[in-house]
């Protein structure tokens, strides 16, 4: 288990206070409530998916799993990244295979998703994903990852934005660390 604690840097910041000022209307940090943290757990995945001028590149936390995912590309590996907003999932099945292109097919990355838009397909990507040589990115919702799915293909688990309930996480991980799994599995948690 790896822990990512990400700061956000000084123009992030002062952008992230100016949303919370935007969805309290104005009540700032003090005025937080129960409304509003469904908000910020999706600005703090990406803020791209409320703010659409906001680059992908220019954030923080998504940086740092790029960084990430250049190492387990390197070691020609496998990634399954859980995040709960199909939103995240739609940026980074459209980012990364141009972002990590490359003319080695092992290093050319596979990169697919299940969530309940394609459930009904999950054992066909899984099977892709798994004969796929070299690297290959798997994003998926947690909750579509407590269907009984096994992804022993992969070495690295990303929890990109935790989740409410840790049981939720811990059965996430253990649909890549599971019986039949021969590689050690990585579990990063970035927050």
């Amino acid at each position: 288990d790896m822990v990512h604690g990400i700061e956000l840097n000084g123009e992030e910041s002062k952008q992230y206070l100016q949303y919370i000022d935007e969805i309290t209307e104005g009540g700032g940090p003090d005025s937080i409530g129960i409304e509003h943290i469904q908000k910020l757990r999706v600005y703090c995945t990406h803020p791209n998916i409320y703010q659409s001028d906001f680059e992908l590149e220019d954030y923080s936390k998504f940086i740092r799993l790029i960084e990430l995912l250049s190492e387990v590309r390197e070691r020609r590996q496998k990634a399954v990244i859980f995040t709960s907003f199909t939103g995240m999932i739609d940026r980074l099945c459209n980012f990364l295979p141009s972002y990590f292109h490359h003319s080695d097919a092992t290093l050319n990355p596979l990169v697919d998703y299940i969530d309940g838009r394609n459930s009904s397909t999950a054992l066909d990507i899984i099977e892709r994903f798994g004969e796929k040589e070299g690297f290959a990115v798997l994003a998926l919702n947690p909750r579509a990852a407590g269907t009984g799915l096994t992804i022993t293909a992969a070495n690295h688990v990303f929890h990109y934005n935790p989740e409410w309930n840790p049981a939720l996480t811990a059965q996430a991980t253990a649909r890549v660390h599971r019986i039949g799994q021969d590689n050690v599995v990585i579990a990063h948690t970035m927050y």
